[in-house]
Formats: structure tokens, C-alpha cells, sequence
């Protein structure tokens, strides 16, 4: 599922006014659940395998029919055929910023981890140690297989800035409220916008 959120004002602090920006920023937030094989995870090398090539024809529909697509079109400064804009729309724009959360079905050792990170996303959730998946309903989380990438990283992220800005995100565990075996995950997007005329 893919929402797009075009913000026409932004805080820059908390608490802060909203401020109007000079241009439109586009997010787009795509949520996934990667596919799981029966029996993946359970020491048989062949379904692993299996689990891994499914997942990494998935993440290339993503990353290259859907993040590519929109983007090139964006740099060709939104143009269609026969395309004309109304009200109050622009192709003056600022560089669209994508945000890939959900449940990957894979680990952070895993080959469909390393494509996110070598196809310019950043993964948000800094520390993997937690886990943020159980074995079960009410029990201590054992994998992560959840996580929130976003970028592109240079291009509309800075990742320097977000390594700063994504400290305190976490799984978050709440003994009094069970209602998944995959843990909620707690998220700051960093978002820093160019400055006027840049």
C-alpha cells in the first residue's frame, strides 16, 4: 500500500509555528509485508534460498517500478503527454522522499537488507539488538524482520543528518498492551529541507 502526503507547510522544531514552504514536498509512505516460505528460518539452506530470491524480485518491484519510476519522472519535471496542471499545482517541486516500512521477512545479515542499503535507503531503527519480532504472543522479541528504510539518501535525505536524527528510534515493548507478535516500531523521520533558492 502506497500513500503520498504533499505538505505545503512544515515544522522545523516540535513545538514550532508552521511555516509555509516555498514549494510542495512530497512523501511517500509504502508499507510491505515481503513474502515467507513455509519452514524458512528452520535450518534447511535450499528454502532459505528459496525465501531470499522471492524477496529480492519483490524489493526490486519496489525500488525500481515504483521509487524509480515516480522519481524519473519527477526529474523530467512531471511531464505527460496531454498533462495539464489545475489550481494550485506545480512541477516545482521539492525531491520527493520515500519511507518503506512494514514486515520484510528478512534479517540484517540478509542479501534483501544489503539491496535496500545499496539501493540508496537508510534504514531508521538503529539498533537491531532488540528484535521486533516473537516467537508468539506474549513473548520477548527474538528477530527483527521489521524495519523503515527511507531515502533516497543523498538525494533527498542527508544520511549524516539522519544518523544524528534517528537516535531515538526504537521497538517499542509494552508488557500491558499484546496484540501482534511483531513489536510497533517507534519513528522520527529527519527531514531537512534546502533552503530557499537551493
Amino acid at each position: 500500500m502506497i500513500t503520498h502526503i504533499v505538505f505545503s507547510q512544515f515544522r522545523k522544531a516540535v513545538r514550532a509555528p508552521l511555516e509555509k514552504l516555498d514549494k510542495p514536498l512530497d512523501i511517500f509512505i509504502a508499507n510491505v509485508h515481503l513474502t515467507t516460505i513455509k519452514r524458512e528460518r528452520e535450518g534447511i539452506p535450499e528454502i532459505d534460498l528459496e525465501g531470499t530470491r522471492i524477496r529480492l524480485r519483490q524489493i526490486d518491484i519496489i525500488t525500481n517500478e515504483i521509487v524509480s519510476r515516480y522519481n524519473s519522472w519527477a526529474k523530467d519535471n512531471y511531464k505527460l503527454d496531454g498533462m495539464t496542471l489545475t489550481g494550485d499545482e506545480t512541477t516545482v517541486r521539492h525531491k520527493p522522499i520515500w519511507i518503506i516500512a512494514g514486515d520484510f521477512n528478512f534479517t540484517p545479515e540478509s542479501d534483501e537488507y544489503r539491496a535496500f542499503l545499496n539501493r540508496g535507503f537508510i534504514d531508521l531503527l538503529p539498533n537491531h539488538d532488540l528484535g521486533t519480532k516473537a516467537s508468539g504472543l506474549g513473548e520477548s522479541p527474538t528477530l527483527t524482520v521489521d524495519y523503515v528504510f527511507a531515502g533516497p539518501k543523498y538525494e533527498a535525505l542527508d544520511p549524516g543528518y539522519v544518523q544524528e536524527g534517528i537516535r531515538a528510534n526504537r521497538v517499542a515493548i509494552d508488557d500491558e498492551v499484546i496484540i501482534s507478535d511483531h513489536l510497533p516500531l517507534l519513528i522520527s523521520v529527519p527531514i531537512v529541507l534546502p533552503k530557499k533558492g537551493e
